[in-house]
């Protein structure tokens, strides 16, 4: 009977049975079909020749002495066209010289007739057994090389270490990035250590893994020396490898180039700060109002504009003063649309009870979706001098133009009295006219 072992070895094999004999041939297929699934069976070498092209079994089993082909002309031939094809060959030869012949074509086993089953079943455990563990190594080393691929094609450096730290693999994304050769890092020659390649001592994560035996998967950024000097900043994992034992036997160590993210961190960061130190000294009140209408955000400007350091998630209508004037702004701000902004004076009413007349343009503060706003972007400009200004002005000019109209108005009145003066000179210089003309007439 077949045990559990047995039926594992046998359950993905091929046999092609190759036997002239019927005796023989149905004698031995009744006892290997209780073992094999897969059985073909030829009755010549010629017929065993073609089947073998056509099923291209595992293992061939077949006799020597046949009509037409024999058994050892069809092996010759089926090696020459696989020579990892598993033969085994059932004879009653003995002699030295078939023997020979049987190693030089490559024959596997040889099992002698009259057959005995159980030698028979052990011939072929042992051939199919050598069959699965080259099929299980070739396809670990399949794996190994497509791993072998990824990690050359890979982004990220990748080293390996023995347990002494010293390197014995590096992917060429090391060598991009770094500038080290393979013969500068590999081998008891190496120019450069891992320590003084990863700066090992600087590095906390490291030191718990390396110094401690930490046995943990550490993550997190790190920076290593390259052949130039020139420092660059990698995010990766450094992660001992473990023989059956848990003793630390390797040291396996990956990591992405993120130098130009870190640039890029410090140039924004350098840009924030120099927007906040705008924003901050800027003589605008700058706020930032959410969906509920509480202020989240403000800088120093828009406190002073407001009066109180306490402007942060205090709702906005708690300033705005008017009858009706909130439920006006609020119906403004949701009429904005993305890109554009309103501008509109408002009234507010500071902690100190201050009114102030205050300019305001709005527009909409979003995520990355454009459906998904979150509130608005506001500017405050404190214009109440200007509207105080404005009103003096529009004061003055009302009452110059009173000046005005009662200067004109004396200025008719002098007009008349001037037509009257006139009046009464021509009625003068009539009098005087008459006066001579009596002096004359009488000679006084």
């Amino acid at each position: 009977m077949k045990n559990q072992s047995s039926q594992e070895i046998f359950d993905n094999i091929k046999v092609l049975y190759v036997e002239d004999d019927s005796g023989i041939r149905d004698s031995v297929l009744d006892y290997l079909t209780v073992y094999f699934n897969n059985i073909t069976v030829a009755r010549d070498g010629s017929e065993g020749m073609k089947f073998y092209q056509d099923e291209k079994p595992d293992i061939v089993l077949t006799d020597i002495r046949m009509p037409g082909m024999d058994g050892m002309e069809m092996s010759r031939q089926i090696k020459q066209i696989n020579p990892d094809v598993k033969i085994i060959i059932t004879s009653s030869y003995t002699d030295t010289n078939f023997l020979i012949k049987a190693i030089d074509i490559g024959i596997n086993e040889y099992v002698l007739k009259p057959v005995n089953n159980e030698k028979l079943l052990q011939a072929l455990t042992k051939v199919a057994s050598h069959i699965l563990m080259e099929r299980k190594l070739k396809s670990q080393w399949q794996t190994i090389s497509r791993l072998h691929s990824a990690i050359e094609q890979s982004q990220s450096i990748v080293v390996i270490t023995d347990r002494d730290l010293r390197i014995n693999y590096m992917n060429s994304r090391f060598t991009d990035i770094t500038g080290f050769q393979y013969e500068e890092i590999i081998g008891n020659g190496s120019a450069k250590s891992f320590d003084s390649i990863f700066n090992t001592r600087q590095n906390q994560g490291f030191k718990d893994v390396l110094e401690n035996g930490s046995p943990v998967l550490w993550r997190g950024e790190y920076s290593i020396e390259s052949k130039d000097e020139e420092k660059i900043w990698l995010y990766g994992s450094l992660s001992p490898v473990l023989d059956e034992n848990g003793t630390v036997n390797s040291y396996v160590l990956v990591g992405e180039n993120i130098s130009e993210i870190k640039k890029m961190a410090a140039r924004l960061a350098d840009q924030e700060d120099k927007l906040r130190n705008l924003i901050e000294n800027l003589g605008e009140g700058i706020a930032v109002i959410d969906m509920t209408y509480d202020i989240v955000f403000c800088n120093e400007a828009m406190k002073e504009i407001f009066e109180t350091d306490e402007l942060t998630d205090k709702n906005f209508s708690e300033f705005v003063t008017g009858t009706g004037e909130m439920e006006n702004l609020m119906e403004s701000f949701r009429k904005i649309k993305p890109g554009e902004k309103i501008s509109r004076e408002i009234s507010i009413r500071t902690k100190s009870s201050q009114k102030k007349q205050l300019q305001m343009t709005a527009s909409l503060q979003q995520n990355s979706s454009e459906d998904d706003m979150n509130g608005w972007f506001c500017i405050f400009r404190d214009i109440s001098q200007i509207k105080e200004l404005i009103e003096e002005l529009e004061a003055a000019r009302d009452d110059a133009q009173k000046a005005y109209q009662t200067i004109e108005e004396k200025n008719m009145e002098l007009g008349q009295i001037n037509e009257k003066l006139k009046e009464s000179e021509f009625k003068l210089s009539e009098l005087n006219n008459i006066l001579l003309e009596y002096i004359k007439a009488t000679g006084k």
